[in-house]
C-alpha cells in the first residue's frame, strides 16, 4: 500500500525539490511557463503574461493541502530560483 507524504523537500547533489511558493512567479514566468517551445510538449498553454503565472502558482498552492500532491519547484542548490 502507498503511504503518501505530500510534497515534501528532496536533495540530490545539485537539486533542491521543494514547494512553489508565491515568490517564485517571475522565474517561473521567465525560465519557462511563457516559452512556446516548452508549452508545446505540455498539458497547458505558455502563459500571456505573469498574472496567469501568478494564477497557477496559486492553485498549485492551494492543493499542497491535499496529502497526494506532487509538484515540485525544481532549483539549483547553488541558488533558490526555480528552474522546472
Amino acid at each position: 500500500m502507498l503511504t503518501h507524504k505530500g510534497t515534501v523537500i528532496l536533495k540530490t547533489e545539485r537539486l533542491i525539490l521543494r514547494r512553489f511558493t508565491m515568490e517564485d512567479d517571475i522565474a517561473m514566468f521567465n525560465n519557462w511557463s511563457n516559452d512556446k517551445e516548452v508549452a508545446k510538449y505540455m498539458r497547458w498553454n505558455a502563459h500571456k503574461d505573469i498574472n496567469e503565472t501568478k494564477d497557477v502558482l496559486s492553485k498549485h498552492i492551494e492543493k499542497y493541502k491535499d496529502i497526494k500532491t506532487y509538484l515540485w519547484a525544481i532549483t539549483l542548490k547553488s541558488m533558490n530560483v526555480p528552474i522546472g
